[in-house]
């Protein structure tokens, strides 16, 4: 406000409860607004020499440090046209002069209880993401860290695998031990691809795979189900195929999660000595097809590919829909 005795009676009413600037033109105003430290709220009058109160608030509303104060007009004006005006600017209020002191305390208060709340939640909305970014940093190192490790397993399971005196069985196991290990890896490679995706970070960098060596690394590792379960797996690859064909483009670690996760729900499905076969096309694009014993429960099939969906597992990621141990996705 540009008249002294209006500034002093104004500031008075709030100087109890709040800090209080008080100016006597538009563009002191405005170098206040739009400031690193910004006020809470504005009462603004509008006829004022040089820039006048609705020119203080359109370019309010143009600064990024400005734009969202809320500002009370408190003016002489009274016609419904003003009104109109300085809400349109975005004004929350429009007070007449002479103003009623007990009223204009009641609503500065309203709308600064607004203001905490919205700071308070503005904090736990802060807290909140620094606790998200705090757990990505110890996830990304964790990721990272968990390479080593796989990596000395694979290395022992290899110097294991070279000595002569290994009984078949031995042998066996011990490239079990170097599959799961180095799929493993996969999964770690596979999380940091994950993550990008949820973040919209991805790029497929799409390379030839090998569909048939990953479907007989995925059933080496489902031989624990085979066993137990009596199952029989049959891999049905197009004749001729060699060096782990067929190929089709795409992400390997991706590729391999997929054909795990379903090789696997399938022996779980299956009842004891069922067949699980898988056959591979490759006549104009790779299709692979997985054919078990049993059904998917129909409240599980609309969101098969859902994450974590599951139906009737005992202790299972997903929902229990269904009959126990039929799906986990």
């Amino acid at each position: 406000d540009d008249t002294p005795d209006n500034l002093q009676l104004i500031a008075q009413l709030f100087t109890d409860r709040f800090e209080v600037r008080a100016v006597r033109s538009g563009e002191r105003a405005l170098q206040i607004c739009t400031s690193d430290q910004p006020p809470d709220l504005v009462l603004l009058d509008v006829m004022m020499p040089g820039i006048d109160g609705f020119e203080v608030a359109r370019r309010m509303r143009a600064h990024p440090n400005s734009e969202h104060i809320p500002v009370i007009f408190v003016t002489a004006l009274t016609s419904p046209a003003d009104e109109r005006a300085g809400l349109d600017l975005g004004a929350v209020d429009f007070v007449t002069k002479p103003i009623d002191p007990e009223l204009l305390q009641l609503r500065v208060s309203n709308f600064m209880r607004l203001v905490a709340r919205q700071k308070q939640r503005q904090a736990e909305c802060d807290a909140q993401l620094a606790a998200a970014r705090m757990r990505e940093s110890a996830e990304e190192l964790l990721r990272h860290d968990l390479r080593n490790p796989l990596a000395g397993v694979i290395g022992a399971a290899g110097l294991l695998a070279k000595q002569a005196n290994l009984a078949p069985p031995q042998a066996r196991l011990v490239g079990l031990i170097s599959t799961a290990a180095t799929q493993a890896i996969d999964l770690v490679n596979l999380s940091n691809a994950m993550f990008r995706i949820q973040t919209g970070r991805f790029t497929l960098a799409a390379e030839p795979v090998p569909i048939g060596r990953l479907l007989r690394e995925a059933l080496q590792l489902a031989a624990i189900w085979r066993d137990s379960k009596s199952l029989d797996f049959r891999l049905e690859l197009p004749p001729g195929e060699a060096d782990g064909g067929p190929w089709a483009l795409g992400d390997a670690s991706l590729c391999s999660s997929i054909l795990n996760n379903l090789l696997r729900n399938a022996c779980e499905a299956s009842p004891a000595g069922a067949a699980v076969v898988i056959e591979v096309d490759a006549a104009d694009t790779v299709q692979v097809r997985l054919g078990n014993a049993g059904v998917v429960p129909l409240a599980a099939r609309q969101g098969f590919f859902d994450r974590y969906v599951t139906s009737g597992k005992r202790g299972g990621s997903g929902e229990e829909s269904g009959k126990p141990g039929t799906l986990q996705g």
